[in-house]
């Protein structure tokens, strides 16, 4: 059960960080969600404000926010 929740967090997390990915468009942003990614956090809170900026910046927040969520649930 708890791998199940691993993996699952796991892929939630490579998706969101995909797609974010996608979005980043200066070094900063690259780093932060490359942070997210990994879940190593060098300025956790600066890491947190870029992942929001740019699911704010995305066409599909909704569905990202419910991805991020999701993960934020089981912790990062």
């Amino acid at each position: 059960m708890e791998r199940e929740l691993v993996d699952k967090t796991k892929s939630e997390r490579d998706k969101l960080t995909k797609r974010l990915s996608d979005l980043a468009v200066n070094d900063e942003e690259r780093s932060a969600i490359r942070s997210f990614g990994r879940g190593v956090f060098m300025v956790p809170s600066r890491t947190i404000q870029v992942v929001h900026e740019l699911i704010e910046r995305s066409d599909d927040k909704e569905e990202l926010l419910k991805i991020y969520n999701s993960i934020l649930e089981r912790g990062l």
